[in-house]
Parts: C-alpha cells; structure tokens; sequence
C-alpha cells in the first residue's frame, strides 16, 4: 500500500501539444516531459508512513510472553524446535504447542538430556537448569 501511494506522490508525465493550423490540419509541436507530483499523495505517505514507524517501535517494547525460548536464527534450535516425536502423526492439522516432548533423550557429561518441539501431545514446561537438545 505504502509503495503504491509513493508511486502516485511523484510520476513521470507527458504532454503532446497539438494546435489546429485553420485549414483542417494539425501541426504537432513538440511534448514536454516532465516530473508530476500530487501533494494529497505525498501527506498520506508520511501519515502512513509515520504510522508503520511508529506502530513498529511499540511493538519492540512489548514484553514476549515465556514459554518457549527466541532462537532467533539459531538454526540448530530451530531444527529442534521442529522435530516432534516420530508417534505424532497429522500434527499439522491439529493445535500444535511448545514444551518438553522427552525428558531422557540421551545422556551428556552424565547428566539426561531432554528434547523440546512443537507438538500436538502433551508437554510439560523446560526447567530452569535442565538441559535440553538444540538449546
């Protein structure tokens, strides 16, 4: 919508003279081609314009809700974020939620690790301190 408004603030025009001699002929003379502009256009765009600004900075300060982690392009806690359990069939056509799908995936340094996806089963919410594979 912005990029159509700015396309009719600021147009090229052209314009062919062309004057009648008195004898049923016409002799054209030559056009002019020049820059247009439409200063209802031009206001809109900066009111529109000012408003997408605007609208993305508050939106910077809202608070994301917890749950699930921002990976950002962490690609390698994005691929485990899609990667549900192999039973979880039609996921797609079901409500899908974010949690921890197995709690012992495979043992690290001693420790069990866990595995968190989307999913349409149950899950239970990550613990503060437990690891988990891809985060």
């Amino acid at each position: 919508m912005l990029h159509w408004l700015v396309s009719q603030s600021i147009f090229l025009a052209r314009v062919d003279v062309i004057v009648p001699d008195g004898f049923g002929n016409e002799a054209e003379m030559p056009g002019i081609s020049t820059c247009g502009y439409s200063p209802m256009a031009m206001i809109f765009v900066i009111i529109l314009g000012s408003i997408v600004v605007l609208l993305g900075i508050c939106f910077g300060f809202r608070k994301s809700k917890g749950g699930m982690p921002l990976a950002g392009s962490c690609s390698a806690a994005i691929s485990a974020a899609c990667h549900p359990p192999e039973a979880d069939v039609d996921a797609s056509m079901k409500r899908i939620i974010w949690g921890v799908v197995a709690e012992d995936c495979f043992q690290y340094e001693g420790e069990s690790v866990g595995h968190c996806s989307f999913t349409s089963f149950k899950v239970e919410a990550p613990v503060v301190g437990k690891r988990y594979a891809g985060l």
